[in-house]
């Protein structure tokens, strides 16, 4: 948890300064690659994302564990909604698909919490929500005039001018062509594998110290099913955010197995 803090605090520093970090770092794409050299890039998304709701995930459990629902959505609501903006804002993250992808999944966990029934309206709420999140934040970047836009406001703009298909059937190309490479094809094999066996095996013991982590490890895998789907970056949003939960999860059912002597040597001693 210390580690997520530490991830949000300086991804949230980065983006406030402008993501001064990210031209050429080890999360964002190459200067090779020739593409934008300002902003979050999708697997900067994916480890902020991740981080985040972890985070909120974890304050919310500690709210509740000293009676304070209305506290644990408010954390939820201030952390996740707060990256949002990092993320998306034009100055700081400028990432289109993150405030699509991210949204949803801080609306279903602050939902979660609150216990309130899942229908398929409030569902449908969820998933327009971050559309006209993403709209918001677009208009006002193109609002700033085709000097200061950033690929936000331009998409406004092809939308206008009627060639916006061109880019969604760009994206959705390179997408497609991260999920059916082998690496692809075995991170989803795999992928699925871990998230069965955390969901099936990990979470029910771990709930005891981390009560909320089931609703959080939806919220995450919402993330990284829509981040792959919605990003041009596709396989690599599933694979970084599904490491990322896998280490946070193993880490806490170590910890609990140690506490509760399960380890290999004790369960071979009660056998004899």
């Amino acid at each position: 948890i210390a580690a997520t803090a530490l991830t949000v605090a300086a991804f949230t520093v980065d983006a406030a300064l402008g993501a001064v970090m990210e031209p050429g770092s080890m999360l964002n794409s190459r200067p090779i690659f020739g593409l934008r050299w300002y902003g979050f890039g999708n697997v900067t998304f994916a480890v902020y994302a991740s981080a985040g709701l972890v985070l909120a995930g974890y304050i919310a459990h500690r709210c509740l564990a000293a009676g304070r629902r209305g506290g644990a959505i408010a954390a939820v609501g201030a952390i996740g909604f707060g990256i949002v903006i990092c993320e998306g804002w034009p100055s700081m993250g400028s990432d289109f698909g993150g405030v699509i992808v991210l949204t949803p999944a801080v609306l279903w966990l602050m939902l979660a919490l609150s216990g309130v029934k899942m229908t398929w309206p409030k569902l449908l709420a969820i998933g327009g929500s971050a559309v006209l999140a993403v709209s918001v934040i677009s208009v006002l970047d193109w609002l700033r005039g085709p000097d200061q836009r950033t690929h936000l406001g331009n998409f406004v703009q092809r939308i206008i001018d009627g060639d916006a298909l061109d880019v969604i059937s760009r994206k959705a190309v390179a997408s497609a062509e991260t999920m059916v490479a082998p690496v692809g094809l075995g991170s989803v094999v795999i992928g699925v594998a871990l998230w069965i066996v955390i969901f099936r095996y990990l979470v029910p013991r771990i709930a005891t110290v981390f009560s909320t982590l089931r609703s959080t490890l939806i919220a995450a895998l919402i993330v990284a099913i829509l981040g792959t789907v919605l990003n041009d970056g596709g396989i690599f949003v599933w694979l970084t955010v599904t490491a990322q939960i896998t280490v946070v999860a193993g880490w806490f059912f170590f910890d609990w197995a140690e506490r509760n002597d399960w380890t290999p040597s004790a369960l071979v001693a009660a056998h004899r």
